[in-house]
């Protein structure tokens, strides 16, 4: 549990973040590959959307 202050602020968050009126959080699941290359990257993305496949590309 986080702790809050009288305003409903976060310690240390600068009053950026206030509790939302809502709580709009949706548990998600998903499946990362590890690809070796860019190459590999777009191949595995096109196959993968080409299945019907929802995907999002990212690099770390």
């Amino acid at each position: 549990m986080t702790t809050r202050t009288e305003n409903g602020e976060i310690p240390g968050s600068a009053g950026l973040l206030t509790r939302p009126e809502k709580d709009r959080y949706r548990e998600r699941f998903g499946v990362l590959v590890v690809c070796t290359d860019a190459a590999m990257q777009e191949a595995v993305y096109l196959e993968m959307r080409d299945r019907g496949w929802r995907c999002k590309v990212v690099t770390v």
